[in-house]
């Protein structure tokens, strides 16, 4: 950031849901962007985030600073218990901000709040009364009875030449004795067979895993929310389905979000313009 000449305050993480009313914690205005880099196998094999040491493989998981004050944050395991400092579980919330359920939906209130607190899908741990949030439940990719994250393999395919940047999806599917991993991935790239052989070497080389497949989509394909966040679980039950749209296509809908996002950009840039004309 620095070299770039961004100021690391200007970077403010912080941790919400729209059942919580959206904040759940923050890091103070006045403090920088702070890191725990973790031993990536205990965090795997122990559900546990012990700080690195001697040059092991270590995950990097951004602190969400504190809760406010009559709210708190905690991991819990899959019994309920409040987990100690450094231990992984699901993150659970409680306050005066957080919403008394879904509307007309009591099947969805009783799942997420149980016991007085709501239970967030999310994993992460604590340190120390910091959130550090580090994945989701229902993503986690189950291999050989060991937990990989998607998030994870996604980063590491993140920078790949002939893949666009932000745009690969990682997930599992049924295999015959485990699950299997399924890379998907927007490109523009004609030799697929290279690419594909590339993506899997370079899964087996970080992330020691195996991939079953990689399939290629046309740029704006995959699937995403309003706010524009890939949606894993949708791309995979399209996957399943058979109907992923292939490289080399572009479906009518994604020309026509590709022009809304151009006209929006014309107009915020025009409004800029202007902007400097009448100073």
């Amino acid at each position: 950031m620095t070299p770039a000449g961004l100021k690391p305050e200007a970077l403010l993480p912080c941790y919400g849901m729209a059942e919580a009313t959206l904040a759940m914690s923050f890091v103070p205005l006045d403090e920088p962007l702070r890191t725990d880099r973790i031993d990536s196998e205990r965090y795997h094999g122990e559900a546990k985030a012990v700080p690195v040491s001697n040059g092991a493989a270590f995950l990097e998981v951004v602190s969400c600073g504190r809760t406010f004050p009559g709210h708190q944050v905690v991991a819990k395991d899959e019994q309920g218990r409040i987990l100690p400092d450094r231990a992984v579980g699901e993150l659970c919330f409680r306050g005066p901000s957080v919403t008394a359920g879904y509307w007309e939906n009591p099947e969805a209130t009783r799942a997420a709040f149980r016991d007085g607190w709501l239970h967030t899908g999310d994993l992460g741990y604590m340190v120390d009364g910091e959130v550090y949030v580090s994945g989701r439940i229902k993503d986690i990719l189950i291999v050989n009875g060991r937990n990989y994250y998607p998030q994870a393999i996604e980063w590491v395919l993140d920078d790949m030449a002939g893949l666009r940047k932000g745009s690969t999806v990682v997930f599992s599917r049924p295999g015959k004795s485990s699950e299997e991993v399924v890379v998907v991935t927007e490109t523009r790239e004609a030799d697929l067979a290279s690419l594909r052989a590339a993506i899997a070497g370079k899964v087996s080389d970080e992330m020691q895993l195996a991939v079953a497949d990689v399939a290629f989509v046309a740029p704006g394909a995959l699937p995403k929310t309003s706010s524009g966040k890939l949606q894993r679980r949708k791309t995979r039950d399209l996957y399943l389905a058979g109907k992923l749209v292939k490289s080399g296509t572009r479906p009518s809908s994604t020309r026509l979000l590709a022009a809304r996002h151009a006209a929006v950009a014309l107009v915020g840039r025009a409004r800029h313009i202007a902007r400097g004309w009448f100073r």
